[in-house]
């Protein structure tokens, strides 16, 4: 032991500040990357082995602090500023939402308040109504037999006959 320096109880600016930064580190959690990995390992492993691994509220709140002033976030609001004003949390919604109702109201009134532009200007086409034996024949080709379809035929192709006529009225001035 005789071939070791005297140890200097005085600690230099530079081992004084290399000290703030261990702390500072170990209090954070994180710590600037100057410093050397070995002695931040070395400084937490003193510090949890004493059971001293816990933070305190004030402590907690410090180090939130710094969090936010380093991210330029804005702090969290008092308990008190929330209770005072609950209904600020939703009054950010109403404006948006309440246009868009707004909005899809109007929209709405005005697709139903329009008529619907016939496709020349003219009125539509009536269609002729079916006859009652073609409802019959309906019937009749839902039961069994060969007979009710020969009669479904039969009536469709009049029924048909009459909407193409009908169709050939609308459409005959217009070159179809």
């Amino acid at each position: 032991m005789d071939d070791q320096e005297p140890i200097d109880d005085e600690l230099s600016p530079e081992e004084l500040a290399e000290a703030e930064a261990l702390r500072r580190a170990l209090d954070r959690g994180a710590g600037d990357p100057a410093l050397p990995d070995d002695a931040l390992e070395a400084a937490a492993l003193l510090r949890y082995s004493a059971g001293d691994d816990e933070l305190g509220e004030g402590r907690m709140d410090a180090i939130l602090g710094d969090v936010f002033a380093e991210a330029k976030v804005p702090a969290q609001p008092d308990e008190e500023e929330a209770k005072t004003a609950p209904w600020l949390g939703w009054l950010k919604w109403l404006f948006p939402v309440g246009g868009l109702a707004a909005a899809a109201a109007v929209a709405m009134l005005a697709v139903m308040s329009a008529e619907p532009a016939p496709m020349d200007g003219t009125a539509a086409t009536r269609l002729p109504a079916p006859t009652a034996a073609l409802l019959r024949a309906q019937a009749q080709a839902a039961g069994p037999g060969e007979e009710g379809q020969l009669a479904l035929a039969s009536a469709m192709g009049s029924y048909r006959g009459a909407v193409l006529g009908s169709l050939q009225e609308r459409y005959e001035g217009h070159g179809r």
